[in-house]
């Protein structure tokens, strides 16, 4: 058996997804289901899990910081992104991430839901590079103007692990990530929200409020301390951007996490 494991704050969709197909007489076997991403990994921790099917937006922990988790943990499992009309700038961040495919809400049915999973177990056979591309450059504006795919993906790649090693600076600049990448701040940007449908200084706020979430759960910092560390110098406008991004103030989330 193949287990799935779904995740959705919508009871509704859990319910929708669990009663649409015969899971069982077709092979997979649902063995967790979940409201939000924390929840989620906490039962990760407990049940194999072989495809997971998240929404994007969720309270405490939403499906783009759970896809980041899962593939740093779990880096085998397969990722369905639930996505509604109006979430494709989230699908491509979660394309990139590492998502392998997504599942419109409005237009699924079991049929679609079956030819999915099937797609799945031929992608991991043969390798979904190409397709997963496919999907990516679907969600892409036409009159974008692109540099060829390859020195595309090595600027972002270079991009992304210049924030995983420079975030907690707290006088890390646009223009700095951009002159170690060797390109301008303009054209940096653009291939940024092109691909994360985020802006430079989004991003950073993001990367930084989920090391800050990873800290309040795992340590006894104050928050001050761990607003230090993760590349704020004032722990106002941290517990600002941090309450904007999480929906509550660190000082609740970490007593909620302990």
């Amino acid at each position: 058996m193949i287990h799935v494991m779904l995740v959705d704050d919508n009871q509704l969709i859990l319910r929708g997804l669990e009663r649409i197909l015969d899971w069982e007489a077709n092979g997979y076997l649902i063995v967790g289901k979940a409201i939000n991403g924390k929840q989620a990994l906490e039962k990760m921790e407990k049940v194999r899990v072989d495809i997971l099917f998240t929404d994007i937006r969720m309270p405490v922990m939403d499906g783009i910081e759970l896809i980041c988790a899962v593939k740093e943990r779990y880096p085998k499992v397969r990722v369905i992104v639930l996505s509604a009309y109006d979430d494709f700038k989230y699908v491509r961040t979660a394309f990139w991430l590492g998502a392998n495919d997504y599942l419109l809400k409005q237009e699924y049915d079991g049929e679609t839901l079956l030819c999915l999973l099937d797609r799945l177990k031929q992608d991991r056979r043969h390798g979904d590079t190409a397709r997963k591309d496919a999907e990516i450059e679907k969600l892409v504006l036409r009159n974008q103007e692109k540099q060829p795919e390859d020195a595309q993906s090595k600027y972002l790649i270079r991009f992304k692990k210049c924030i995983e090693k420079h975030y907690s600076e707290n006088n890390l600049r646009a223009e700095d990530v951009a002159e170690y990448l060797g390109i301008s701040v303009g054209w940096m940007g653009k291939l940024i929200y092109q691909e994360t449908a985020l802006h430079f200084a989004d991003y950073l706020n993001y990367y930084r409020i989920l090391r800050a979430k990873e800290l309040l759960e795992s340590t006894n910092l104050k928050v001050y301390e761990i607003a230090e560390r993760v590349g704020y110098n004032n722990v106002e406008h941290f517990t600002r951007v941090f309450k904007k991004l999480v929906g509550m103030s660190p000082s609740v989330y970490g007593g909620s996490t302990s």
